[in-house]
């Protein structure tokens, strides 16, 4: 509450394959994230739980790119086969306006796209690409 209220503009993305260099930043037209915890009650001898046990969490997102973005990263990692082969990072970073040396700054590890699907209507302007993740890990740097 009270916070700092970030607007699009404040926000990059910056994608790095695991075992490259320092990644490159790729223009964003959105992006999603979703967590989700497994969980269970625990019964003993009767119909009342006696125990709540916590599972796994499941991180799993989406960033949406233009076309030719999508072109780009093909072309950037020609050796894998699409682009459902590649493993990186994606870091979000927010840059507080009135201070920029103040970064948040959410790194999702571990990423992989799962699929890609092209679609093109003939009243849209441009194409838009969602392209959907797993995300293996969220971390939030203040």
């Amino acid at each position: 509450m009270n916070g700092q209220a970030y607007s699009w503009q404040d926000a990059s993305i910056r994608i790095k394959t695991l075992g490259g260099g320092a990644g490159k930043e790729y223009p964003c037209r959105a992006y999603s994230q979703t967590t989700t915890r497994e969980s269970s009650n625990i019964h003993v001898n009767s119909t009342q739980p006696y125990e709540y046990s916590r599972g796994p969490k499941n991180h799993e997102g989406s960033l949406t790119v233009l076309q030719s973005t999508l072109i780009e990263m093909e072309r950037d990692y020609p050796l894998a086969a699409d682009l459902t082969d590649l493993v990186f990072d994606v870091s979000i970073s927010f840059v507080n306006p009135a201070n920029p040396d103040i970064l948040s700054v959410k790194v999702w590890e571990q990423c992989s796209i799962t699929e890609v699907t092209l679609e093109h209507g003939a009243d849209t302007e441009f194409m838009e690409v969602e392209l959907p993740i797993r995300i293996g890990r969220v971390r939030t740097i203040v």
